[in-house]
């Protein structure tokens, strides 16, 4: 990513010149440019030019954290991952000074003020953007596994407090909200992935699951292209090759292109949908009363494909296949460490000690953080 001037946009009357963020595309991200477009337009500020410069390379830096972190949504940021941006890589990596980190903290809370304003996203109600230097500041892997340790849900809780608040009347929506869901917690799917790059292809699910077979139900592999347009190929239980096929070839069986549409057809294009869709379920169970109120702050979507690396570990030792080959191919990871994360938290829900003495895991941030609790 980088950052680049637009000269000239007509507003008003007048032209607006401005800083933005692109991809390696050159194309300009979304809600960056909304943001900045905003500010650039706003008359208050003195200097607009240099404003969105500065603005912009705040967001470009934030925006490639993101893109490294498992390709995280800016929608799906919870306020264990801005922590860690200001306090451990901010503040510990970059070693920036307080007043620089406090400058991040102010631009990123105006951006997410915004989106919150005109409806993209309601993430500024669940995070803090605040630089802590009271104490040496947290690791971010240590803040990362102690947010695991908050969100994760097992299939029982999946079905019960996720599945179960998709309230859609139309039973199209309601289905297809449904499978978004599964998609995330059986395979691992990423926010965007749900409606980019064809992953959801009618035309080929039907290749691959045809009508014939659809009562056949096994577990299966999918294909996914995901950041960086890296392909990998997720394993997907019975009970997702089931709901595929159900939706596919039942009230899916019009759709054209994507699994991922609207009730007239048409695909959907907004990339921030299924954060969309997981906002309205966490307030549902924020709601209620006897909901842990802490875990739901911290849930997104993106924590559903958490509990699927989370479970994909423990599906690896029931069928006797090495978790670290198998898991990075499946959820596309670049790092052998972010698998290490999800096999020590699959120790902590099972107790194979053997595996954290195995693979030294005790020396790791996360296992001294564990491991010091629970003495």
């Amino acid at each position: 990513m980088r950052v680049v001037q637009v000269k000239g946009i007509k507003y008003a009357g007048g032209e607006i010149n401005l800083s933005t963020v692109v991809d390696d595309k050159d194309i300009p991200l979304f809600a960056p440019s909304l943001f900045l477009l905003h500010v650039a337009r706003n008359g208050r500020i003195s200097d607009n030019k240099a404003t969105t410069k500065a603005y912009a390379q705040v967001l470009k830096d934030f925006f490639d954290v993101l893109k490294a972190s498992d390709d995280l949504s800016y929608a799906d940021v919870t306020d264990a991952h801005m922590t860690a941006y200001l306090n451990a890589y901010r503040g510990q990596k970059k070693g920036n000074k307080k007043s620089t980190i406090e400058y991040h903290a102010t631009v990123l809370s105006k951006f997410y003020s915004y989106m919150k304003k005109i409806g993209i996203t309601d993430a500024f109600d669940y995070l803090s953007f605040t630089y802590d230097n009271s104490e040496t500041q947290r690791n971010v892997k240590d803040l990362l596994m102690g947010e695991i340790l908050t969100i994760y849900m097992d299939e029982n809780e999946f079905e019960d407090k996720i599945l179960a608040q998709v309230k859609a009347q139309n039973p199209f929506i309601r289905e297809r909200d449904e499978l978004a869901l599964k998609l995330g917690y059986y395979a691992g799917f990423r926010t965007h992935e749900l409606v980019s790059h064809n992953n959801l292809s009618t035309a080929i699910l039907r290749r691959k699951f045809p009508e014939k077979d659809k009562h056949l139900i096994r577990a299966d592999e999918l294909e996914i292209i995901g950041k960086g347009n890296k392909v990998r190929k997720a394993h997907i239980s019975p009970k997702l090759v089931s709901a595929i096929n159900n939706f596919l070839w039942g009230r899916g069986k019009n759709l054209k292109e994507s699994l991922m549409a609207k009730a007239n057809g048409e695909s959907l294009s907004d990339l921030n949908y299924a954060s969309r869709l997981f906002t309205r379920i966490k307030l549902a169970n924020l709601a209620e009363t006897n909901s842990d109120k802490d875990a739901w702050k911290a849930r997104v979507y993106h924590s559903l494909r958490k509990c699927y690396a989370t479970n994909s570990v423990g599906f690896c030792y029931d069928e006797n296949k090495d978790p670290m080959v198998f898991v990075p191919q499946w959820l596309g990871h670049s790092s052998v460490e972010t698998t290490k994360i999800y096999i020590f938290y699959d120790f902590v829900i099972t107790n194979r000690f053997g595996v954290v003495d195995t693979l030294s895991l005790k020396n790791t941030a996360y296992a001294k953080k564990y491991f010091g609790k629970s003495r």
